[in-house]
């Protein structure tokens, strides 16, 4: 038995003497007196003796009674004994389902995340049911556990991928048999407690439990643990049902949690309770990196790269004097000679600190950073903020592989290669500095370009040409069948590939074989080479350019280098040509007579961009000024970027990778951040799909052979492969999993609003500060009412004893 206020209920043991002790002295004041007619009333006495005792005794006993339970209603008994197994049920199960998102780690100022309020309300859920008589069980449901979070990243994680933001629902889990009875038993495998019997050690017994546990670094929503707790409950029986929900409830999960407001809805008409637990009494500011990517440039080693850094505040207020804090880390290649992934370690160098005058509330900032790599390798890029409310968005890394050189085709069409002359000049500067000694006073560009005929790419491959990242066709005449086919594979894979006109170019075999009425790779059908005649009355620049990454130092407000640069002659296509709107052409820059002069094609997963006048200077003046330089770098980088790959793998994604079993051994080493900083190793095995198959599949993350998550990616931070060759040294492989910021937005849904959005489950909501005060529901479920019930009908009973016991003479008799 269990009451509000204990100092009241033994006060209202002592009053239920009051009565008593009343009785006793009225006793004491009564008086004897001997008269003639006691006689007949002593004979009339003794015949009803026994009924008026009986009579006094139950009103004594029903005055001592009402007493008593005065003082227990006003001390406020919580349900006891028989009555709370009529009231409660003979089984109550409590599922307890706990928000984990790293918005959880949101710290309100005193030491104390939302996280470790939802820990303690476990606690009191557990304190409250043991108070309570009849069978009481708990689950405890992490949001994690049930589902993964979202994930957008290449090759080919999307089986992982929650696009949606909600939790992957139990029933779509690998391994999940249809049955609810098996996804009963996975449900309760995937509970951190699971039916557990509640007594009064169940808090001893939690405070083990909950050792260790910390928020996650995932986004996940409520959709999937509800999905798993609904079908549990649908193979409950009879037994009553409590489903608790202790989360932050912010708005990007519950304003338009549709999916999740149903299942609540199906909850409640199946008899059960629903409870909100609110960890979170205000919104706090809070400001994310929601990204760090490198420029659409040329990424080799030895050359500056520009980085490009967002920084969002999603607060309220104006956010002033933001400290931005970039570190590369260098990764040494012959550190890696050795094998050991344990001995191996980067060499890190912060940057000057990027300060932010000021950031908007619910807005976005850019910077650049230009860093530096000297070796080639797969390095490391880390931007981080000072602490917030919620820091686990104040960090993000990236990975960028920096190659030695990037390998570039030049296939040139003049006999003298006089194109692939000027390219070569501008792409690789040290071959016009050989009188150099000093490979470190040689300018660097970054791109390594390999010279060739049209010849070459008769008997090339798709391999082959795989290992450049821009082929360039300089004035080719024409091609062979085979050529286009692979060359156009190369480009829809993602490969770039530009084009350079000029006068040994077949135009008709162009228009039939390259074009193919725009099905083919090239983006235009071409007529006939024409002139662009000067006009000294009209002062036009030549060259007329859109907003475009190729042009962007021709968009100034002089416009200076349009104006230097002039065009003599071109290739026109025919003059009903036009690029649709919706089409995968785009005209990037016309002559001042309105004709193209750089046309563009989206084809596949790559790019086409066609120049109309020749590279060298044969039909204008731009590789003799600083024209040429500046296009052909940035139409490279342009190129390259569709071939280079955008990595964005989100926490909890799985690695999954693909090894050759002709140079591989099949153990592989994955190396993974922990808590403390240092390198954690896993190791794992490859395995071939197939018996024959030429490759071996590992992965890091993803889902273990019961369909539980093995939380093996669940932190932010750079993670590798260490892949062992049969013959030489082992490949190592860096990646960078970055947090959702998303979940970074600590807006906090209004709690009357949701309590309408969910009124099909009828849920309560209380903040987590008034579950843990609130003595009401610590006592667990209070019986005033039947208390209450009780002492009304016994004080109407005592009314009518006490009449019937007493003596009233007829009316109208004689006196």
């Amino acid at each position: 038995m269990s009451f509000i206020f204990p100092a009241i209920a033994i006060s209202g043991a002592l009053m239920m003497l009051g009565p008593l002790l009343i009785h006793l002295i009225n006793m004491m004041r009564h008086r004897r007196v001997k008269w003639a007619a006691m006689d007949f009333l002593l004979q009339s006495y003794k015949k009803h003796r026994n009924y008026v005792w009986l009579k006094q005794l139950l009103l004594l006993l029903a005055r001592m009674a009402a007493m008593l339970l005065l003082g227990l209603l006003l001390a406020g008994m919580g349900c006891h004994s028989q009555i709370s197994r009529w009231l409660e049920g003979n089984v109550t199960h409590h599922y307890v389902l706990i928000d984990d998102s790293y918005s959880m780690n949101d710290n309100s100022g005193s030491g104390q995340t939302a996280f470790d309020r939802a820990l303690r309300a476990v606690e009191q859920i557990g304190n409250r049911a043991a108070t309570l008589e009849g069978r009481h069980e708990i689950t405890v449901l992490r949001y994690s556990r049930a589902g993964g979070g979202k994930s957008n990243s290449p090759d080919g994680d999307e089986e992982d991928v929650d696009k949606d933001k909600k939790a992957a629902p139990a029933e779509a889990l690998p391994g999940t048999a249809d049955t609810n009875k098996n996804l009963v038993a996975q449900a309760f495998r995937m509970a951190d407690v699971a039916g557990e019997i509640v007594d009064e050690e169940f808090q001893v017994f939690w405070e083990d439990r909950s050792q260790g546990m910390t928020p996650t670094e995932l986004s996940v929503g409520p959709l999937g643990v509800l999905q798993v707790v609904r079908a549990v409950i649908g193979e409950s029986g009879d037994q009553q049902n409590v489903v608790y929900l202790v989360s932050d409830f912010r708005r990007q999960d519950w304003d338009n949690a549709s999916e999740a407001r149903s299942v609540l809805g199906e909850m409640h008409e199946s008899g059960a309770q629903v409870e909100l637990i609110s960890c979170v009494e205000a919104e706090r500011p809070n400001l994310a990196i929601t990204a760090l990517k490198p420029e659409e440039r040329t990424q080799a080693a030895g050359v500056p790269l520009f980085m490009t850094i967002e920084v969002k505040n999603y607060g309220k207020e104006l956010a002033r004097n933001v400290q931005l804090t970039v570190r590369t880390s260098f990764y040494n290649r012959s550190d890696e000679v050795d094998g050991d992934p344990q001995a191996i370690a980067a060499d890190p160098d912060d940057l000057p600190v990027v300060l932010i005058p000021e950031i908007k509330a619910g807005e976005k900032v850019t910077r650049r950073v230009q860093v530096y790599f000297p070796a080639a390798g797969r390095h490391v890029v880390e931007a981080f903020l000072p602490p917030d409310a919620c820091p686990t968005d104040d960090r993000r890394f990236c990975v960028i592989d920096f190659p030695d050189g990037v390998p570039v085709l030049l296939i040139d069409g003049d006999v003298n290669q006089e194109n692939a002359y000027f390219a070569n000049s501008i792409f690789n500067p040290s071959f016009l500095q050989d009188d150099l000694k000093d490979q470190d006073a040689r300018a660097r560009s970054g791109v390594k370009p390999q010279v060739e005929t049209a010849a070459f790419l008769r008997d090339a491959t798709l391999e082959s040409l795989e290992r450049f990242r821009v082929i360039y066709l300089l004035d080719v005449p024409r091609l062979d069948a085979s050529a286009v086919t692979v060359l156009e594979e190369y480009v829809k894979r993602g490969g770039g590939l530009g084009v350079f006109a000029g006068p040994n170019m077949n135009l008709s075999w162009y228009t039939t074989n390259f074009y193919r009425d725009g099905e083919g790779a090239f983006p235009l059908p071409l007529s006939r080479d024409a002139g662009l005649l000067a006009d000294p009355t009209v002062d036009v620049p030549d060259i007329d350019v859109t907003s475009h990454p190729i042009f962007e130092s021709f968009n100034t407000e002089r416009n200076a280098l349009a104006r230097i640069s002039s065009i003599e002659r071109y290739l026109q296509p025919p003059a009903e040509w036009v690029s649709g709107e919706d089409s995968s052409v785009r005209v990037l820059a016309s002559l001042r007579n309105g004709d193209p002069l750089a046309v563009e094609r989206r084809f596949g997963d790559g790019r086409v961009t066609a120049f109309l006048t020749t590279m060298s200077p044969l039909w204008n003046n731009m590789a003799r000024r600083y024209t040429l330089p500046i296009i052909l770098f940035n139409m490279q980088s342009y190129l390259e970027s569709s071939a280079q790959g955008k990595e964005d793998r989100v926490v909890g994604s799985p690695l999954n990778l693909q090894v050759e079993s002709a140079r591989f051994t099949k153990d592989v080493d994955f190396v993974a951040p922990s808590v403390d900083g240092s390198r954690m190793v896993i190791e794992k095995m490859g395995i071939r799909p197939e018996e024959n198959s030429p490759l071996m599949n590992s992965s890091l993350g993803g889902r273990e052979n019961d369909g539980q998550r093995s939380g093996e990616t669940d932190r932010s931070g750079v993670y590798e492969a260490w892949l062992f060759a049969l013959d030489g040294p082992p490949e190592v492989r860096r990646y960078a999993l970055n947090v959702d910021t998303d979940e970074g937005d600590l807006a906090i849904s209004d709690s009357k609003q949701l309590l309408e959005y969910l009124d099909a489950a009828k849920p309560s909501m209380v903040q987590w500060d008034e579950f843990i005060e609130d003595p009401e529901k610590q006592a667990g479920a209070n019986v005033s009412l039947a208390v209450l019930g009780i002492l009304i009908a016994l004080l109407l009973g005592e009314q009518a004893l006490a009449y019937s016991a007493s003596y009233h003479p007829t009316r109208g008799g004689v006196r």
